[in-house]
């Protein structure tokens, strides 16, 4: 069996090799990207999605969430942050029974 690099990179060990596992038995191409896509969405063109609706793809961080609000408007990153904190962290430390 041989391994992309590039992909193992991006989306993390264990997210790659559940990929690869569900090959066999999946008639989706989670590991298409790029141009590849480019090209089948042309050919399709649905209209009710993206070519790579289906790709696998790593789960989003907060702070990359963060990045992408900060680069839209500063104030809005930090409403947005600033109401995480009051709402779920806080309920999350509630919740946590590491006294």
């Amino acid at each position: 069996m041989s391994y992309d690099g590039a992909l193992i990179s991006e989306l993390g060990v264990k997210l790659y090799l559940k990929g690869e596992k569900s090959k066999s038995v999946s008639n989706i191409k989670f590991f298409e990207r790029g141009k590849t896509l480019e090209k089948r969405w042309k050919d399709c063109n649905f209209g009710c999605h993206g070519p790579s609706y289906r790709t696998l793809r790593r789960p989003s961080t907060w702070g990359e969430t963060l990045s992408s609000l900060d680069k839209i408007d500063p104030m809005l990153a930090g409403i947005v942050d600033g109401l995480k904190y009051k709402t779920v962290d806080q309920a999350q430390s509630i919740g946590r029974a590491d006294v």
